[in-house]
């Protein structure tokens, strides 16, 4: 995949082990200025998951990653406004 890239003029803004609080701060430190996508995919939310659960239940979990998808794509939005795919 990755010798398929400039082939594709695309780029990969990931690291492995992701979770939502780091795809956060990269977006919130200059991850995507400058860059004008024409469309953005998201894979996200499960390395929140995890195996513990917390007091509150895994419904409290499931709104946390929830609420960190849509920041996610709030901050997406505000740098790349125009791609389709919204």
């Amino acid at each position: 995949m990755d010798a398929e890239l400039p082939r594709l003029e695309c780029g990969r803004f990931r690291l492995g082990a992701d979770r939502i609080q780091n795809i956060l701060w990269r977006l919130n430190n200059g991850e995507l200025d400058g860059v004008n996508p024409k469309i953005v995919v998201l894979l996200a939310g499960t390395n929140n998951v995890g195996d513990t659960v917390p007091a509150e239940g895994d419904e409290a979990k499931v709104a946390d990653i929830t609420k960190g998808l849509q920041t996610v794509l709030d901050a997406i939005r505000s740098k790349a406004p125009t791609p389709p795919s919204w």
